[in-house]
């Protein structure tokens, strides 16, 4: 799973624990998923975001699957 995280005010970076606490609640909504890559890239945020209007006016997924795959592969270069 990929989270796009916003920091509280005063934050200057994800720490270990919050980067912890968000991937625990990502499995507690699906027990199969293994890995949790979290970003606070404000690109990364911007483009979620879009995705998230996108798909609530009712576009298709497909049509930006390759622009999310390329964009994970920039921001998760270690990604499995």
């Amino acid at each position: 799973a990929y989270v796009a995280a916003v920091l509280d005010d005063g934050q200057s970076q994800l720490s270990r624990e919050i980067e912890d606490q968000i991937a625990s609640k990502v499995r507690e909504t699906d027990p199969t998923i293994q890995n949790v890559y979290v970003s606070t890239n404000p690109d990364f945020i911007d483009r979620i975001n879009a995705y998230v209007r996108d798909v609530q006016q009712g576009r298709p997924v497909a049509g930006f699957v390759k622009e999310f795959n390329e964009m994970v592969q920039r921001i998760f270069p270690n990604a499995q």
